[in-house]
């Protein structure tokens, strides 16, 4: 948790100090009060014919809040982008890099537009290439990290907080969100690297098993007022459900949320619905329902005289408190090889890639005890279209890919039915699709769409390219892949397990 402790002290108690070190060698405005009080004005040539000037504004003194400004101008004087705040600063760490892929370099500044308030820092991105144009701003309410992915492209990590209303500011909850510029806008691409945030390497991850054990939720919900570590476990707890959110999961990020002590649960809820909804609206939406059935098991509850529910659901719950479970795992495959992971967290699964014919392997989910004829039939195929294209599940030399392409494919994410009966009902919808049209077609993609479903993710950690082999139009060849594989399985799961 280092990683974001840092992060929120840097956030909340943005000072002078904290800027010095981190600020060196950057051309910068401060407001009254900061680091530089004794400000003068800048000018640095950039590239093109274009130059930035940078300084106070002649009304600092009685508009503080504007006390700064800069300015990119064109060969000919004229300014083609100006921004003002309290604080301004040139990023020169960032200024030339290339952050929409164009090839171009782009020009980033820092602007303080909350008066010094520690609250209100963002980056501003400015391409100049066809012509002079704000790429994006972005807010930094934590902390903002930029990297290249392995293609090369810029990858923004922004640090966001979840509702705090519930721990003190030093303990605020906060989670990742990952962004990229996409045709010239700024787009979420966080399910890419949700494999990456829940691997073990993060240290943010390995924090949130250790704060989050079976010992210590069962001390939070005991705990009548949060003080110290009740207050660092119900940090962990928001911040985890905050990261499922973001990573699109969810049902996992719900499982997280109802861990929370009943006596406030409906409370926090409807604070954390509130910090989401602009983003994710109908899982906020779905926060503040009341869930269907609730009723139902309470009266049963209470009708008992012994005390305890007659719901035979009851016993799975309780089990499954903790859940979803992500299983993390690594493995290295040789030119014909296959290769089987047996879940650990499922009786009835198994990880499996076959090798095929055409150069590579294909990713199943497979059942442990084989079905009639001896035969295992993959879980995950009819989860994952498209069906007669290149999808998720592939990861051989086919459909015009050549063997370089498969191993730049990225992270693989695919689904797959979760037991027995869901893995009938999927192939059944399955081979209802293939011979259905209008509006039963429809009918039947839509409900394997949102079909309940573990999720997978599999990457490509390392590679060695060989010679093509005999069926694959000389496309090349793999010889050794290294892997990595992340599968998460819900509840739903874990109530086939013995």
């Amino acid at each position: 948790m280092l990683r974001i402790v840092s992060a929120v002290i840097l956030a909340s108690f943005f000072t002078p100090e904290l800027h010095a070190q981190d600020l060196q060698g950057k051309v910068s405005c401060w407001g009254q009060g900061s680091l530089q009080p004794q400000n003068r004005a800048h000018t640095k040539e950039l590239w093109d014919g274009y130059e930035i000037s940078l300084g106070p504004t002649p009304h600092a003194a009685d508009n503080p809040e504007q006390a700064c400004t800069a300015a990119v101008y064109n060969r000919g004087g004229h300014v083609v982008f100006r921004t003002t705040g309290f604080s301004v600063i040139f990023d020169e760490n960032h200024t030339g890099q290339d952050f929409d892929n164009d090839g171009k370099p782009e020009v980033v500044f820092m602007t303080d537009s909350g008066g010094g308030n520690h609250c209100c820092w963002a980056y501003n991105v400015i391409s100049l290439s066809p012509k002079p144009h704000k790429l994006f701003d972005i807010d930094a309410p934590g902390a903002i990290r930029f990297e290249k992915d392995k293609q090369g492209r810029m990858v923004i990590w922004q640090l966001n907080a979840a509702t705090h209303e519930f721990t003190s500011e030093a303990n605020t909850p906060f989670a990742e969100k990952v962004l990229r510029v996409h045709e010239g806008k700024l787009v979420d691409v966080t399910p890419e690297f949700c494999w990456r945030i829940f691997s073990d390497p993060n240290e943010d991850n390995r924090a949130w098993k250790g704060d989050l054990a079976p010992e210590k939720i069962k001390k939070l919900q005991s705990t009548a007022n949060m003080r110290g570590e009740d207050e660092e476990i119900a940090s962990a707890l928001l911040s985890r459900a905050l990261q499922n959110v973001f990573c699109q999961r969810f049902d996992a990020a719900l499982n997280d949320l109802n861990l929370w002590p009943e006596a406030t649960r409906t409370k926090m809820k409807a604070a954390f619905a509130e910090s989401i909804k602009q983003d994710y609206p109908e899982f906020a939406a779905r926060l503040t329902s009341p869930p269907q059935g609730a009723a139902a098991r309470r009266s049963s509850l209470e009708a008992s005289p012994s005390g305890q529910s007659t719901d035979k659901s009851a016993s799975f719950l309780k089990a499954s408190a903790l859940c979803p479970l992500t299983e993390i795992f690594s493995g290295e495959v040789k030119r014909g090889e296959e290769y089987d992971h047996i879940l650990s967290n499922s009786s009835s699964l198994t990880f499996h890639l076959r090798a095929v014919e055409k150069e590579g392997w294909w990713i199943e989910i497979l059942p442990n005890e084989a079905g009639p004829g001896g035969k295992r039939r993959d879980w995950a195929w009819p989860l994952n279209p498209p069906y007669h294209g290149y999808n998720a599940q592939n990861v051989s030399v086919s459909y015009d890919f050549t063997a370089k392409d498969v191993i730049e494919y990225g992270p693989r994410e695919f689904r797959f039915p979760l037991n027995q009966a869901d893995a009938e009902r999927a192939l059944r919808l399955y081979d209802r699709l293939q011979s259905s049209t209008g509006d039963q077609l429809q009918e039947a993609m839509n409900e394997l769409e949102t079909f309940p479903s573990g999720n997978g993710v599999f990457e490509i950690t390392d590679s060695q390219l060989g010679p093509s082999g005999p069926e694959n139009q000389q496309r090349g060849g793999m010889d050794w892949l290294k892997f990595r594989v992340s599968l998460t399985l819900s509840c739903r799961a874990s109530a086939n397990k013995p």
